[in-house]
């Protein structure tokens, strides 16, 4: 568990979006104003969601929902995620919504269809054969 974490963790230092954070290779813009999440054991127990209020060179000053500020020295980031909105995926919800509306209409068909009717089929059939 602690290799897991440690190979986790120095992954997740690796990865462009926390580029951020070093002065050495660009990454994604800051700018006022953007939903972000940060993770700073050392300033909250939880991640510090909010809009971003000011960015410097010492610190990030984040806006939470309930108007709190919250600042976070640069040094005390584990972890840094900037949202970029939200994904839809259409098709893959009309197809499960046809896939269900399929099922609810056989569902039906076949809770409707009378058990003497199924079983006069049946026995036209065995006679058909005889």
């Amino acid at each position: 568990m602690r290799r897991l974490l440690s190979t986790s963790l120095s992954q997740l230092l690796s990865m462009p979006c926390l580029s951020v954070l070093a002065d050495e290779t660009p990454g994604p813009p800051l700018a006022q104003g953007d939903r972000v999440r940060v993770r700073a054991p050392s300033v909250a127990d939880r991640a510090i969601v909010g809009r971003l209020l000011r960015a410097d060179q010492g610190a990030l000053a984040v806006t939470r929902s309930d108007d709190s500020v919250v600042d976070v020295p640069r040094s005390a980031i584990r972890a840094l995620e900037i949202f970029a909105g939200r994904r839809s995926h259409p098709l893959k919800g009309a197809a499960i919504g046809a896939l269900a509306g399929a099922g609810v209409v056989l569902g039906q068909t076949l809770a409707e269809v009378p058990g003497d009717l199924l079983d006069r089929a049946v026995a036209a059939k065995a006679l058909e054969g005889a």
